[in-house]
């Protein structure tokens, strides 16, 4: 048999380019909010990266792997707001599956949305002083905020009455 040939990594994605908006910004002026990143294989080792020196790591606990092992039918995943192992900065992991001919899941390319993206989204809506645009997940955790505030991001507030009132009662 032919030697089967080593998984190298992704190039480096280009820098981003800062927003330069004074009013709204339209969505097309804004970075892309999510690169692929990595790519897994079935047992959760990076087989393909856009970081040098991750091939073969293994990262079964992480959500987005552990979703597909709960539910092999899950399609789009979008993970909660962690912080990376390989640079410590926050970040949203979204995932999709790669699927072999039988539906089985093959890969699962990841990729990460930092919540600065969003800062720069919302960056010309003029909320006034003490203004601020939130996005949580349905559960309750604070997925980002604008302007920034690196003490609540990832905090958990499904205690809120947001969360534990008027969401159920809107289901």
């Amino acid at each position: 048999q032919p030697a089967r040939p080593q998984p190298q990594p992704l190039p480096s994605p280009q820098p981003r380019q800062p927003i330069k908006a004074t009013g709204p910004a339209p969505i097309t002026s804004t970075p892309a909010p999510a690169l692929p990143d990595k790519v897994y294989d079935r047992n959760g080792r990076i087989v393909l990266d856009s970081d040098l020196g991750n091939i073969g790591t293994e990262l079964v606990d992480r959500p987005y792997f552990q979703a597909y092992l709960r539910d092999p039918r899950t399609e789009f995943f979008l993970g909660p707001v962690l912080r990376s192992r390989t640079n410590g900065t926050w970040m949203m992991s979204v995932a999709r599956p790669v699927r072999g001919a039988d539906g089985s899941v093959r890969q699962i390319i990841v990729g990460a949305v930092e919540p600065p993206y969003f800062e720069q989204l919302w960056r010309g809506i003029d909320l006034g002083p003490s203004g601020a645009v939130v996005l949580y997940s349905r559960s309750g955790q604070l997925l980002a905020r604008s302007p920034a505030d690196p003490s609540v991001l990832g905090k958990d507030y499904s205690g809120a009455p947001l969360f534990r009132q008027y969401l159920p009662q809107a289901a």
